[in-house]
């Protein structure tokens, strides 16, 4: 229901190692159906032209695979699901939003993101090549390095905002005199400091 109502789109590339569309073009010329059927008519079919149940395709899988790679048959590491992560880790590898990607294996949430979709081992190694040539000075505020000079670089904050303290009340002092030139900034007087 989540995903129905979004067509997937394939294009032919017969470039293309794995291609997907070509695959379904071969499979409509085996088991052709007519256009007023299509839509009642299940995608993947049997020669009866009824739908392919998921306990048929797993086990045509297993002796296609059986065929090609009897290892991997005879291991059980390779299911129907490992397509799903090959497809995972080869749209990771070409560099494919973590979003793009749940949307064309048609997942929700980032779990199965994290868990499918795994850096090749090549692109894990790149990751990490300079690492040794960075120069990291990144700290968390509780272990900042102390100066000694702290106390007196405070100090001179406090005295300068006591100055400008100072100048504002001289400035409404001389504006309360009626002072035309309230507004400007008296001549530097003694004591005031300067940051």
């Amino acid at each position: 229901m989540e995903w129905g109502p979004h067509p997937i789109w394939l294009r032919v590339d017969p470039e293309e190692a794995v291609n997907a569309a070509l695959a379904l073009a071969k499979l409509e010329l085996a088991h052709p159906v007519a256009t007023a059927d299509r839509r009642a008519t299940p995608l993947f079919v049997t020669g009866a032209k009824t739908g392919i149940t998921q306990e048929q395709l797993r086990e045509d899988f297993k002796c296609r695979l059986a065929l090609k790679f009897p290892t991997e048959a005879a291991s059980g590491e390779v299911t129907l699901h490992s397509f799903r992560v090959y497809l995972a880790c080869c749209l990771l590898e070409l560099k494919r939003s973590t979003d793009e990607i749940k949307a064309l294996l048609r997942w929700k949430s980032d779990k199965a993101l994290r868990v499918y979709a795994r850096l090749n081992a090549h692109a894990y190694a790149n990751l990490l090549q300079g690492v040794g040539s960075v120069q990291v000075d990144s700290r968390r505020a509780q272990n900042l390095v102390v100066h000694i000079g702290t106390d007196q670089l405070a100090q001179r904050v406090v005295d300068g905002a006591s100055a400008l303290a100072d100048a504002g009340r001289r400035a409404d002092e001389r504006d309360a005199e009626g002072a035309d030139n309230a507004d400007e900034e008296p001549a530097q007087e003694e004591g005031d400091l300067l940051l």
